[in-house]
């Protein structure tokens, strides 16, 4: 009996790492309209953007969009796999998390790298309990 579906995680991955790349850009670019339309300096937009955790406004959609979108990867690999949704959804957060350690940051506070290790698992988790809630409906 197979219960690792790696086709099925590869592409939950993908669908996290894409979704929180594309909604960080657009956010980011929405963070710089608004900011130099407060007459903000263009160095000083960096700034903010650079450093998580400077900019509690951008920090926070930082969050909700990564963890949100880590939610939706699970969702997916819980719906792609042929068996044991919930384990797949699991291995999404777990690739999220060794993808954070792997990408991580310097100047990052050390409440955000906490979260970035603890909250991965349980959010892919939410996604494929979703997925198991719902298919029932």
């Amino acid at each position: 009996m197979k219960v690792l579906d790696l086709r099925a995680v590869a592409i939950g991955v993908a669908v996290d790492v894409a979704g929180s790349v594309v909604l960080g850009l657009a956010g980011s670019f929405v963070m710089t309209l608004k900011l130099t339309a407060a007459g903000v300096a263009m160095e000083d937009v960096f700034t903010e953007l650079a450093s998580v955790g400077h900019n509690p406004v951008y920090t926070a959609f930082v969050l909700i969009v990564g963890f949100g979108m880590t939610v939706v990867g699970g969702y997916v690999a819980a719906r792609l796999a042929k068996q044991s949704p919930v384990v797949n959804a699991a291995f999404v957060g777990a690739a999220s998390v060794i993808l954070g350690v792997l990408m991580g940051q310097a100047n990052i506070p050390m409440w955000y790298q906490a979260m970035a290790i603890l909250l991965p698992i349980p959010s892919a988790l939410a996604g494929g309990w979703i997925f198991t809630l719902t298919r029932t409906l």
